[in-house]
């Protein structure tokens, strides 16, 4: 599992990509709005050289974390998982009320 951080570039902020269909929007965006997207979001393998940091359509620059003890805070990618099995749930009986009138049980 790789280990990278967001990399500023000369005005401060984060280069990124935007998937839009098949083509791609560059940009800069400030460190704080791509930590936001990062942190609610799920982080991805990135198909994308010089862009290792993918959540959803969002791809940002980043730089490999060698030294963990700077106090930067690191942008872990996930390693491949398995495949994915869909989970399925048997119907659910209708919940009788807590309260007021309802069928079956005491009166």
């Amino acid at each position: 599992m790789a280990n990278f951080k967001l990399k500023k570039n000369a005005n401060g902020k984060v280069n990124v990509l935007l998937r839009s269909g098949k083509d791609f929007v560059s940009n800069e965006m400030a460190v704080a709005a791509a930590q936001h997207i990062i942190d609610d979001g799920m982080i991805e393998e990135s198909d994308k050289e010089g862009y290792p940091i993918k959540v959803g359509e969002w791809y940002f620059e980043g730089e490999p974390v060698n030294n963990l003890s700077t106090g930067v805070k690191e942008v872990v990618t996930p390693e491949p998982v398995g495949d994915v099995k869909e989970i399925t749930h048997e119907p659910v009986e209708e919940a009788r009320p807590l309260f007021g009138k309802h069928k079956g049980g005491k009166k």
